[in-house]
């Protein structure tokens, strides 16, 4: 068929072109692999129509295909997709293996909300069921998310759309905008001041519980009442680890567990059984409740987290070796 014709053919196809540049829904491809309707892929590297025969014959043979055209002019392959398993990636692979290649693009998103590397593996998964992603790797301690995707087939939009439904906060992260590094680190700047704020008053109201504990093991028989220790846990609690609820309502949402899950039912354990104590057992209490393990185990984790910003800060403002300008930005290489 000659480059004509086929491009006759191509203006007849009824579905929405990824690539032009009227096009306002980029992410059209990802609700095919879902329904099962038509994939486009923009492919590179076809020099013949005898190319594009082959990779037509490559994307067919894929179990999952319903069927598969290639269009040689266009330089695309529109592929029925039967299979929900079958996503941009495998379509990919099976372009490369038959000597071809898919135009692919990086975008860079700054993530917000993860708590612990359990996070991170997450969001990975999550990023990389994203429909048009190739691959995705996040890094948990410099908070980023470095994804590769289809060409037209997803962009930051799409990809932050995925990270909140995964529980987490996205930030296109732009490597030649200096103003939006600048912003970041200022960010980042504020939220370890908080963190270390934070820190303060949670060691300031756990630290009289945990006098009376050291006073009770010294045999001092010295301890609150069980108001003044209610007051004290109360805020560590509700207040100082509501962090903690947030990030393991995320995290249970998507279906997952996470160190977030382990400290808000570790804590809530110990603080409502002093709850109950109290109730069950009137003056007696005094000396009986566990409202310091609760409020320990917060201020232990919010000291952790508080070291790993900054020591995760301190790396990303390290100096070049070349003598240039430090980047600053948490997450900039």
């Amino acid at each position: 068929m000659d480059r004509d014709a086929q491009l006759e053919n191509a203006s007849r196809l009824p579905h929405i072109d990824l690539m032009s540049a009227g096009a306002t829904r980029v992410d059209t491809d990802v609700e095919g692999i879902a329904s099962g309707r038509q994939v486009r892929l923009p492919v590179e590297g076809m020099t013949c129509s005898a190319c594009a025969t082959r990779l037509e014959k490559a994307l067919d043979r894929l179990p999952g295909v319903a069927e598969a055209n290639v269009n040689f002019a266009l330089e695309r392959a529109d592929v029925s997709v039967t299979d929900d398993s079958i996503g941009a990636a495998e379509l990919a692979d099976t372009v490369r293996k038959a000597g071809f290649s898919v135009a692919d693009k990086q975008v860079t998103l700054s993530v917000d909300g993860m708590t612990c590397s359990a996070c991170a593996t997450r969001l990975e998964k999550a990023l990389a069921g994203a429909p048009g992603v190739l691959t995705a790797s996040v890094n948990f301690a410099l908070e980023r998310a470095d994804v590769r995707v289809v060409s037209g087939a997803a962009d930051a939009e799409s990809l932050g759309r995925a990270v909140r439904a995964a529980g987490f906060t996205p930030r296109h992260l732009d490597e030649a905008d200096d103003d939006a590094a600048e912003a970041a680190d200022n960010r980042a700047e504020a939220a370890l001041k908080r963190d270390f704020l934070t820190l303060l008053v949670s060691a300031a109201l756990t630290a009289p519980l945990l006098a009376q504990m050291f006073a009770m093991w010294s045999g001092a028989g010295f301890h609150l009442s069980p108001l003044v220790e209610l007051s004290l846990a109360t805020p560590v609690q509700f207040i100082i680890g509501a962090r903690f609820y947030r990030a393991a309502w995320n995290a249970l949402r998507a279906g997952s567990s996470n160190m977030d899950v382990l400290v808000a039912m570790g804590t809530s354990a110990a603080y409502f059984f002093s709850i109950w104590l109290m109730f069950s057992l009137g003056a007696g209490a005094a000396g009986q409740l566990y409202f310091e393990a609760s409020t320990v185990i917060i201020t232990l984790v919010l000291f952790g987290k508080y070291l790993e910003s900054r020591q995760a800060r301190h790396d990303g403002r390290d100096p070049p070796a070349d003598g240039s300008k430090a980047r600053i930005c948490p997450g900039r290489p």
